[in-house]
C-alpha cells in the first residue's frame, strides 16, 4: 500500500484520500507525528474531507484529547450532515465528555440515518440508563440485539437495564450465556454480584465481586459492590479500608 499510494497522492482528485491512507499507515506504524502532520495538511487543503476529519478525531480521542477531537467531529458533521459515521463519532466523544444529553441526540441521528446501527443503540442504552430511564435502556438494548444478536456489549447493556428495572430473573437468564462465553471478563462477575444482591444472596454476591477483582483489580464496580455489602453487614472498618 505504501508504494501504491504516493502516485495517487499526486493526482488532485484522489490526493486527499490517498494522503489520509498514508497517514494511517504512518500512525499505525507508531510514527504518530508524521500521521498527524499528513492529516493536518489534508485538512488545511480540504477542510470538508470527511475521512480526514474522522481519522483526526479518532486519533485525538485515543490520545485522551477529547475536546480537540470534538472540534473535528463537529466539523465532520457540519461538512457531511447526512453521514451516520460523523454523527456516531461526535456522539462517542460527547459521551466520553459526559455530555450525555447531547450524545443521545447524536446517536438518535445515527439511527435516523441507519436504523440498523446496533453500536449506536448500545450507546443509547448505556446513556439512558445513566440518565435514569431503565425502560429506554432496555428498549435500545433489545433493538441492538435484534440487529446484532451476537454482540456481547448489547447483551450486557440489556442485563444492566433489566437490573435497573429489578427484573432480576430475566437479568440472570441474559447474563448466564455471557459468563459461559467469557469466563475471564471481570466486569461480568461484577454484574453477577449485582444480580445476586437483588436475589438477597449476599454470600454469592461477595464471591462474585471477589472474582471480578481477581480478574480486574481496578474494577470500581466490584469495589463499590463490596463496600455496599460491608456496610449492609455492619462492617464499616472494612468499607473504609476498601475506600
Amino acid at each position: 500500500a505504501s508504494s501504491l499510494l504516493p502516485p495517487l497522492a499526486k493526482d488532485p482528485p484522489n490526493a486527499g484520500q490517498a494522503e489520509v491512507r498514508l497517514a494511517a499507515i504512518a500512525y499505525n506504524a507508531n510514527d504518530k507525528s508524521r500521521g498527524h502532520s499528513l492529516v493536518d495538511g489534508v485538512i488545511a487543503r480540504e477542510p470538508n474531507l470527511l475521512q480526514a476529519r474522522l481519522v483526526k478525531a479518532q486519533w485525538l480521542l485515543a490520545e485522551n484529547k477529547a475536546r480537540e477531537a470534538m472540534a473535528h467531529a463537529e466539523a465532520a458533521v457540519k461538512g457531511e450532515p447526512s453521514s451516520a459515521e460523523a454523527h456516531f463519532m461526535l456522539g462517542q466523544i460527547q459521551a466520553q465528555l459526559r455530555m450525555r444529553k447531547e450524545a443521545i441526540v447524536q446517536f438518535g441521528e445515527v439511527l435516523r440515518l441507519n436504523p440498523r446501527a446496533s453500536r449506536a443503540q448500545v450507546f443509547l442504552s448505556r446513556l439512558n440508563l445513566v440518565e435514569g430511564s431503565a425502560d429506554s435502556a432496555v428498549e435500545f438494548a433489545v433493538g441492538a440485539l435484534t440487529n446484532a444478536p451476537r454482540d456481547p456489549e448489547a447483551r450486557l447493556s440489556l442485563v444492566r437495564g433489566l437490573l435497573a428495572r429489578r427484573d432480576t430473573s430475566r437479568a440472570e437468564q441474559e447474563l448466564a450465556p455471557l459468563l459461559k462465553a467469557y469466563p475471564q471478563v471481570g466486569t461480568l462477575y461484577a454484574v453477577d454480584g449485582s444480580v445476586k444482591v437483588q436475589q438477597k444472596n449476599y454470600a454469592g454476591a461477595r464471591a462474585a465481586y471477589g472474582r471480578a477483582l481477581e480478574l480486574a483489580p481496578k474494577s470500581t464496580e466490584a469495589l463499590a459492590g463490596l463496600i455496599s455489602l460491608d456496610l449492609f453487614e455492619k462492617k464499616p472498618a472494612d468499607a473504609r479500608a476498601r475506600i
